[in-house]
């Protein structure tokens, strides 16, 4: 008996291994997952499935990242890679690829660099650490979804807030990665991307507002429109971005135009300068009381709910500006002091596009007030202070004099001043009965048919401050991000966020903007410190203890057979 034990188990132990290791790797090549987490992150939502099940066409989705990258990145790239096979899952019509950008010839990789450069796709750069060797290598942190002629990049790697730990930032990158993915697909399954129109009045536009175009247009169709195109295009058109500040003369004709473009459904994002005031300025003179001059389109807004109130907001939570405070060695020492005049703004938590804002750096702003109109308005407030913010009426000196001063704290005691608007109503005609005969003929004679009544639901957004959303550049002429401080020399992220939000709200409403309660879960940080120290443990650990454990079981499987055949 005890040599039909051996046969039996010389004969069956092979298979037994082998039927544990194909287990293994079927399991590894079909990349289950079952999801145990509390917050689901790893379950799509059912709004998000219905855009991938509706998919009818194939799409491809590749992932331009390679292998020479940092653990933390190889998480994110794994994970990216584990999604976007899950997506084919659930419609066999979307497949997935890898490619790495940097893999080729010296001028295949710097010929496919240029042509990322010229579709906005921009590379990060990674500074890995190989023992005491540093190298930097640019990596393309992009999925790439193609659908016939039709293409799209998407950035899946979230930038670092300030103090926020490269492993925070790779887990919120893994959290957005549905959201990105699936508003990618709903944008591919349009014929057309959504247009968005930045408006250049009486031929007038800052080179900003070139700058703002060419970031728009990663993600629209947008491009540079007069009033008149703009009423032309109003049909296709979806947004209309309109910078105003004080040196731009709005007229009648022009106005007409954006009138008759929110009466026929479209929508309208205002960029609202009252006073034109730098901070070079107030270097330059020492003092300084910035011209006032009143805003062609103060009457406007006001019919349509908003009274710009040309009163300035200072808070005790701002951004900081530098400021010299004495000399060493022949060199000007110079100290971070903040600036009340640059607040940090918060976010409305009761609102899809302001719900997740928490710092938004804006410059000079001023204060909106709200009126009654004669016919309905819902105004939802996006943008507002801190607890101790406090208004400023014209005319104030401006000066740096006031940051060498102890702040009166008790001075600030104004609470969730606006800055920022949202109106959503039916609107009717600011030029209804405000034109004579003769003016509505002349206007008809060019084509123009006036509208006094509104034939489709719109929206309009207010910010009243233009560098909330104007990319800068440096001194040699390259493009900073949205959001750039350059004083701090750092990004506030909810700037841009806060674009986004505007933009996506205006185009499709709420259906990118629900607030994920997955996104407060949190990925605990690593002590740093006891990993150096128990690194050689735990490597050993995790090598013997599965050699443990199949020795533990052969010697019970041997046990066991030897009992049952003894």
């Amino acid at each position: 008996m005890k040599e039909d034990t051996k046969r039996w188990f010389n004969w069956k132990w092979p298979i037994f291994i082998s039927i544990f290791i194909g287990i293994n790797i079927l399991a590894s090549g079909l990349k289950l997952r079952w999801d145990f987490t509390s917050s689901g992150i790893y379950t799509l939502s059912e709004r998000n499935r219905e855009i991938v099940e509706a998919n009818n066409e194939r799409v491809v989705a590749t992932l331009l990242m390679g292998d020479k990258i940092p653990a933390s990145f190889k998480k994110l790239k794994n994970e990216t890679e584990f999604f976007l096979s899950s997506l084919h899952g659930i419609n066999s019509k979307i497949w997935y690829d890898m490619f790495d950008p940097n893999q080729g010839s010296i001028s295949q990789v710097s010929a496919l660099r240029k042509l990322f450069s010229e579709k906005n796709v921009n590379p990060t750069n990674l500074r890995i650490t190989s023992g005491d060797e540093i190298k930097e290598t640019l990596i393309y942190p992009y999925i790439h979804l193609e659908k016939g002629d039709s293409e799209l990049f998407i950035n899946i790697l979230e930038s670092r807030n300030p103090g926020e730990s490269e492993e925070d930032a790779i887990y919120r990158s893994i959290q957005k990665l549905e959201s990105k993915v699936t508003k990618g697909l709903f944008e591919l399954s349009k014929e057309i991307l959504p247009q968005v129109g930045v408006i250049a009045l009486e031929k007038f536009l800052k080179k900003t507002s070139f700058d703002l175009n060419n970031s728009l247009s990663r993600k629209y169709a947008s491009t540079i429109l007069s009033p008149k195109e703009l009423f032309v295009k109003r049909d296709s058109t979806q947004v209309a971005i309109i910078p105003i500040s004080p040196e731009i003369n709005v007229n009648k004709e022009d106005l007409i135009f954006i009138d008759q473009f929110l009466i026929n459904g479209g929508k309208v994002l205002w960029l609202i300068e009252e006073y034109n005031l730098e901070l070079d300025s107030i270097n330059i003179y020492g003092s300084y009381i910035p011209k006032f001059s009143e805003i062609a389109i103060q009457d406007f807004l006001f019919h349509n709910g908003v009274r710009l109130s040309g009163n300035w907001l200072s808070d005790l939570r701002s951004s900081r500006i530098p400021q010299v405070i004495g000399e060493q060695g022949g060199r000007a020492q110079t100290e971070m002091f903040n600036y009340p005049f640059h607040p940090v703004m918060q976010g409305n938590p009761d609102h899809f596009i302001s719900s997740g804002l928490g710092e938004v750096n804006m410059l000079f702003p001023t204060i909106i007030d709200t009126v009654i109109t004669s016919f309905e308005i819902k105004k939802t407030p996006l943008i507002t202070s801190s607890d101790y913010s406090k208004k400023h009426q014209y005319p104030i000196l401006f000066s740096f004099e006031s940051l060498r001063e102890t702040v009166n704290v008790d001075a600030y005691h104004e609470k969730s001043q606006i800055t920022s608007i949202l109106l959503e109503s039916s609107f009717q005609s600011y030029f209804q009965n405000r034109l004579n005969r003769s003016q509505v003929e002349k206007l008809s004679s060019k084509g123009i048919s006036i509208l006094s009544k509104p034939t489709q639901h719109s929206a309009q957004i207010i910010v009243t401050d233009q560098s909330v959303f104007m990319p800068g550049a440096d001194r040699s002429g390259r493009k900073l991000p949205i959001g750039f401080n350059k004083w701090e020399r750092s990004v506030f992220l909810d700037n841009e966020t806060f674009l986004t939000n505007c933009l996506e709200y205006l185009i499709n409403g709420d259906q990118f903007l629900q607030p994920d309660e997955r996104s407060e879960q949190k990925l605990a940080s690593f002590d740093k410190q006891r990993i150096a120290k128990e690194r050689t443990f735990w490597i050993g650990f995790n090598l013997i203890l599965p050699l443990i454990l199949l020795l533990i079981s052969y010697l019970g499987f041997s046990i066991y057979l030897k009992k049952k055949y003894a």
